[in-house]
């Protein structure tokens, strides 16, 4: 087991090496930021030395590392889980607008394991994050989510669903936070014990989240304990939704039949562990999948336009046939208006 001191000593060897690889310094400008003496840092450089099995690269009087090298033993990572670990990062950067704190610090503290490109493509990941806005008052209901989730703990929650106007608040169960299978938007599963049933509320439309008392603020009674779901079969239910954050209810197979570019495209993503092909007359492809609702497949479906025909279920097909005709209708209505529009200024103008 490590001891105080080797602790610390790791910990500033780590902020070293990460120091190292984002610019040049000087051994008296670590010894200031460390609070240690140069000498001191002249140690650091020979055990890094060692472990790099050469001197720690200098230009100029001012010292740094290349990409690709780690005198730290920290993760050992081979090119597969590096490339696996950065595709995680990319992700997550992509699934939200915002910067995050506790995104950018684990970044910084894996920023060095990297090797060779990787290590670059990782620095700009890091850089993108940074630049962008904080939103303080979200990223705290998520950190009082996360802790309420991993200590098993109740919070107080408002809540705005799309079909309401004003939030309601309610006591709050958290037992899975899960990103979106789509657009990496954050979702939380949990119980609601105001209503008695269990939920899934997406990040962005949380009002509120505030650490629940003993006594519920409510009902001014204790909440009493509710059975749990296990991980593995909530997260297994989840799975079986399009989106990966729905808890449905309604199982069907769902048959849509794709045509022109589509049919090629569609099957250069793997979409859902359920999904099939079968190859149709013409060079149409018909995908079989089974999900336990359609609502929020749906919308992926209309994304493909005319080249993507419901065959089945009933209730899905006349859902999107009703949204493609009136999206035809409003472009139609459009299209008549300023065809018309351009007459009458013609007209005048003659």
């Amino acid at each position: 087991m490590e001891t105080c001191i080797e602790q610390k000593v790791m910990r500033r060897w780590r902020e070293l090496a990460r120091l190292l690889h984002e610019r040049h310094w000087t051994q008296a400008e670590l010894a200031d930021y460390f609070d240690v003496t140069t000498r001191t840092i002249q140690r650091d450089f020979a055990c890094f030395a060692v472990e790099l099995r050469e001197p720690v690269p200098r230009e100029k009087g001012r010292f740094y590392l290349k990409p690709g090298m780690h005198p730290v033993p920290t993760v050992d990572l081979t090119h597969g889980e590096a490339r696996t670990l950065l595709f995680a990062m990319r992700l997550l950067l992509r699934g939200s607008t915002e910067q995050d704190r506790d995104a950018a610090t684990l970044i910084e503290k894996l920023a060095t394991v990297f090797p060779g490109p990787i290590s670059q493509q990782v620095a700009i990941t890091r850089a993108e994050m940074a630049a962008r806005p904080v939103d303080a008052a979200r990223q705290g209901m998520l950190a009082r989510l996360t802790n309420a989730w991993i200590q098993g703990q109740l919070v107080t929650m408002a809540y705005r669903a799309v079909d309401r106007r004003s939030r309601r608040g309610f006591c709050f169960e958290p037992w899975v936070l899960e990103p979106s299978r789509g657009s990496g938007e954050a979702y939380v599963v949990g119980y609601d014990h105001s209503e008695g049933k269990v939920g899934t509320y997406k990040l962005a439309r949380v009002g509120s989240v505030e650490a629940h008392p003993a006594v519920c603020p409510m009902t001014r009674q204790v909440h009493p304990p509710v059975s749990r779901e296990e991980a593995e079969p909530l997260m297994a239910h989840l799975g079986r939704s399009w989106s990966g954050i729905v808890l449905g209810k309604n199982p069907c197979r769902a048959v849509v039949d794709f045509a022109g570019d589509a049919a090629i495209r569609v099957r250069e993503g793997s979409w859902h562990a359920t999904r099939t092909f079968e190859e149709l007359e013409g060079g149409r492809v018909r995908m079989t999948i089974d999900l336990d609702e359609t609502f929020d497949f749906a919308p992926w479906v209309l994304s493909w336009g005319k080249d993507a025909v419901v065959v089945e279920p009933p209730e899905l097909r006349a859902r999107v046939a009703e949204e493609l005709a009136a999206g035809a209708a409003a472009y139609g209505a459009q299209a008549l208006a300023g065809s018309g529009s351009a007459g009458d200024g013609a007209a005048a103008a003659s």
